[in-house]
């Protein structure tokens, strides 16, 4: 399962939200986890348009 979420970082002297993709994994954990950088080249079109990012997080 997949979603997309919102949490405020902060951004030099002020806070700024940025847009995250939580992968979820089906049944009882425990689970590993991992933080996976959105891939820049689309990074201002949204995640959701990020084909390489969806692809291995979904891996």
């Amino acid at each position: 399962m997949q979603r997309i979420d919102t949490v405020t970082v902060q951004a030099s002297l002020h806070e700024s939200p940025m847009e995250i993709f939580m992968f979820l994994p089906e049944g009882e954990g425990p689970h590993p986890g991992i933080v996976l950088a959105q891939h820049i080249p689309v990074g201002h079109t949204g995640i959701e348009n990020d084909t390489f990012t969806l692809k291995t997080a979904e891996r």
